[in-house]
C-alpha cells in the first residue's frame, strides 16, 4: 500500500534533517586515526583485506579475534575494499550506519504513535496545528538519539561500529515485528528472525530482542481493569506465555544455547567467578553501575572511551552503595507504576531495563561496565 505523497515527503525531509544533524555532530572526527581495538581488528587483521575470501570471516579463528562478530568484520572488509588503509572511509560508514539507525528509530516511533492504540499521539490533522504531533515527537526524539553524547564512542570510534550495527538490525527486527503484529504482514515474521540473527552477529547484546517483544506484548495486553497493577501485569504475562508457549520455550532454549556458545565455547569473558569473589559485592556494584548509566543519560558531562575500571562496592552500608540501591529501587518502582498511568513511558523504561541485562554481571564479565 502506497503512502500518501505528503507522508512520504515528510519522511524524506526527516531523513535529510538526520543526515545534516549527524554531519554537524560527528564530521569533526572524520580524520581521526585508528585507535585501541582498531589495530587488531583492522590494521593487523589480514582477513578483512582480501574481499574474495570474505565468507571465511564466518569461520574466523577466535584465537586471533577479540570476539566473534562476523557482521562487523564483513562491514570492515567492505570499507577496506573501498578506502584501503585510510580511516576516513571507515568513519564515513559509521556515520551512515548511525543515520540509518536514527531513521529506523523515527519510523518505529511514527508507527507506534499512529498505529498502536495505547501509544497513539495526535496526528497533524487532529492536533490542528498543535506542537505534540506524532511526526514532531518522533523527529525530536530521533534527533536526541542521534546527537546524545554517549553515542560519540560508537560513532567516532571505528570499532564501536559493533554497537551501531547491532542497534540497526535490532531496530529493523522490531519494526518488522510491529508490521507483522498490526498490519498482518505475515512475511515480516521471517524478517524478524533474519534481522535478529544478523543483530546478534554484530554484537551479542541483541540477544534481548525476544524479551523486548514479549514485554511489549505483556504491556499491550494489560487491561488496567482490576484494582491491582500487579494482578494486571501477572495476568497479562500468564496469557502471553499461554498463547505463545511454544515460542517462549524455543526462545529460552535458543537463549541458553547462545549463552553457552558465547560464554563457554567462545570464552567471551575472562572473568572467573563473581567480582570481588562475592555475589553480594558483585550485585551491589551493579547497582552503582546502573546509577552511572542513568547519570550518563541525563547528565553526560564526564565521558570516557573505556569504562573497564569501576570501583567495587565494599559493603551494603557504604554511602554510595546505599544511595544507588535506593535509586535503582525507585527506578524499578516508577517503571512498574507507569505501566498503569503511562504505558508508553512504562514500556520505554522496560526496554531500557531489558537491554541492560546482558551487561549487568548476571554472568560475570571481565569488563565491569560496558
Amino acid at each position: 500500500m502506497m503512502e500518501p505523497t505528503g507522508v512520504g515527503k515528510k519522511k524524506f525531509i526527516a531523513l535529510l534533517i538526520f543526515i545534516a544533524v549527524v554531519a554537524v555532530a560527528y564530521l569533526n572526527g572524520i580524520n581521526n586515526d585508528f585507535v585501541f581495538d582498531d589495530q587488531p581488528l583492522i590494521v593487523r587483521n589480514e582477513s578483512i583485506k582480501d574481499f574474495d575470501n570474505v565468507l571465511g570471516i564466518f569461520n574466523y579463528d577466535n584465537s586471533k579475534a577479540l570476539s566473534y562478530r562476523p557482521v562487523r568484520f564483513i562491514s570492515l572488509a567492505i570499507d577496506y575494499a573501498i578506502s584501503g588503509d585510510s580511516p576516513i572511509g571507515f568513519h564515513i560508514s559509521n556515520m551512515i550506519y548511525h543515520v540509518i539507525s536514527g531513521y529506523l528509530v523515527f519510523l518505529i516511533l511514527q508507527f507506534m504513535f499512529t498505529s498502536v492504540p495505547w501509544l497513539r499521539v495526535e496526528s497533524d490533522d487532529e492536533a490542528a496545528g498543535g506542537i505534540l504531533t506524532a511526526y514532531t515527537v518522533s523527529l525530536l526524539a530521533t534527533i536526541i538519539f542521534l546527537v546524545h553524547p554517549v553515542q560519540v564512542d560508537s560513532v567516532t570510534y571505528i570499532s564501536g561500529r559493533r554497537d551501531i550495527l547491532s542497534t540497526l538490525f535490532f531496530l529493523l527486527a522490531f519494526l518488522s515485528y510491529l508490521k507483522f503484529r498490526y498490519l498482518n504482514k505475515k512475511w515480516h515474521l521471517a524478517l524478524v528472525v533474519l534481522f535478529y540473527l544478523t543483530a546478534i552477529s554484530a554484537k551479542e547484546m541483541a540477544i534481548t530482542l525476544p524479551a523486548v517483544i514479549i514485554a511489549f506484548e505483556i504491556v499491550e495486553n494489560m487491561k488496567n481493569e482490576s484494582k491491582g497493577l500487579l494482578t494486571d501485569f501477572l495476568t497479562a504475562t500468564k496469557n502471553i506465555i499461554k498463547r505463545y508457549k511454544f515460542l517462549v520455550v524455543a526462545l529460552l532454549i535458543f537463549g541458553a544455547a547462545f549463552t553457552w556458545y558465547s560464554v563457554i565455547y567462545r570464552e567471551a569473558s575472562h572473568q572467573r567467578g563473581w567480582h570481588g569473589d562475592s555475589i553480594l559485592i558483585n550485585f551491589l556494584t551493579v547497582a552503582k553501575i546502573w546509577v552511572t548509566y542513568l547519570r550518563l543519560i541525563f547528565f553526560p558531562i564526564v565521558l570516557s572511551a573505556d569504562y573497564k575500571s569501576f570501583p567495587l562496592s565494599t559493603s551494603p552500608f557504604e554511602p554510595a552503595t546505599m544511595l544507588s540501591i535506593g535509586l535503582v529501587a525507585l527506578f524499578f518502582y516508577a517503571t512498574f507504576k507507569l505501566l498503569k498511568s503511562n504505558r508508553a513511558l512504562g514500556f520505554g523504561l522496560l526496554w531500557y531495563i531489558i537491554t541492560l541485562l546482558p551487561v549487568s554481571q548476571i554472568i560475570p564479565h571481565h569488563e565491569m561496565m560496558a
